[in-house]
């Protein structure tokens, strides 16, 4: 009987327990089942794993048919659990903690980014250093969700919201750089894959946020707790498959990039900014500072709330046990090493005419 391991450790490299490959053929050969999910964005290589998991068919030997719901709406991702239009949601933790403060039930059962992908860029020329330099400046906002942000990050320094001030641009990166270029804004507010695409259309960038802000989790699925037992095979299956996509990263870095570069090529315009980007995504923002992947940490969560209280954004400290389900968390990491690395390995194989050298 095959020996079995789990994702454990920084890299994810050493496991135990769980699935093998036959009992994934198993799933394969059952009809498809289907999940509908919400990324904050589905077209950038900051969401790879997804895309990895497709395109090396983990999905489909998991018996798996992700259907990714449009992000391209003003309406609250948390309205989608509400409606029944998707069955797992990416929030951040502003978005959960607001959630929560609610009473919407609804739980974290994975935590993407261990890191959060929001920051504060200047251009790299720019004569600002650090958030006080912001005192009347203008700042674009990729969304009014980054308000949130600044909100915090501008306390932090003694300011508050009229101190500098704030439009929403939107994820447009023609718009965003022509902004910067010439001078509409000063700063931009807004997640990674719109700054690395910024960068990668000429116009480099430089992160001026504080370090200290970054260290919450940054996107998060969440599901709602009425369906959750409905949900749990698909929602596992999901989880997993996406672990699986995001161990590809550490396993073969060159080759999730060249993946990345033949599913969005416009993000590999400048292939240097390319490769530095997908390095920032793996060993920084989706690299898992647990033992397993995707672990949900309570422990963040307590530490992270007291700007949001400060701020008014919740009433008050909420209990993590409230809104946190750490059950889901095994299942997604329940494959093997050597099932990714003989993956990649195929498909390197069979692409070796686009692989990066």
């Amino acid at each position: 009987m095959q020996h079995k391991t789990k994702v454990t450790g920084v890299l994810g490299l050493s496991m135990v327990a769980g699935l093998t490959l036959a009992c994934m053929n198993v799933a394969s050969a059952q009809e498809s089942q289907e999940v509908n999910v919400l990324h904050v964005v589905n077209t950038t290589c900051a969401m790879y794993p997804v895309h990895v998991a497709k395109e090396l068919g983990f999905f489909d030997k998991l018996g798996l048919k992700v259907n990714m719901v449009s992000s391209d709406t003003s309406v609250p991702f948390a309205a989608f659990l509400e409606n029944g239009q998707a069955d797992l949601v990416m929030l951040d933790s502003a978005q959960v903690l607001q959630m929560a403060n609610a009473g919407q039930k609804a739980s974290v059962v994975y935590e993407l980014f261990h890191r959060a992908p929001e920051g504060i860029a200047v251009r790299a020329e720019s004569p600002l250093n650090d958030i006080a330099d912001l005192q009347g400046k203008a700042v674009g906002l990729g969304s009014d969700r980054d308000q949130i942000l600044m909100d915090i990050v501008l306390a932090s320094v003694g300011m508050d919201r009229s101190s500098a001030k704030t439009v929403v641009t939107g994820q447009s990166v023609p718009i965003i750089a022509k902004a910067l270029l010439d001078g509409t804004i000063d700063a931009f507010a807004g997640g990674s894959n719109v700054r690395a695409k910024i960068a990668a259309a000429g116009v480099p960038l430089r992160d001026i946020m504080p370090f200290q802000f970054s260290d919450n989790p940054g996107n998060n699925f969440v599901i709602a707790d009425a369906r959750k037992e409905e949900l749990r095979p698909i929602v596992e299956s999901y989880l997993r498959g996406w672990s699986m996509g995001a161990l590809a990263g550490l396993i073969d870095t060159k080759a999730v990039m060249s993946m990345c570069r033949k599913f969005f090529p416009e993000e590999w315009e400048d292939v240097e900014v390319g490769q530095e980007w997908m390095n920032r995504v793996i060993y920084q923002l989706l690299l898992s500072r647990s033992r397993l992947i995707g672990e949900v940490r309570p422990w963040v969560w307590e530490s992270l709330q007291k700007p949001y209280e400060e701020l008014g954004e919740i009433s008050g400290h909420i209990d993590p046990a409230t809104f946190l389900d750490t059950s889901f968390q095994e299942p997604a990491n329940e494959f093997t090493t050597q099932e990714v690395a003989e993956a990649v390995a195929k498909w390197k194989l069979e692409n070796a005419e686009i692989l990066i050298p």
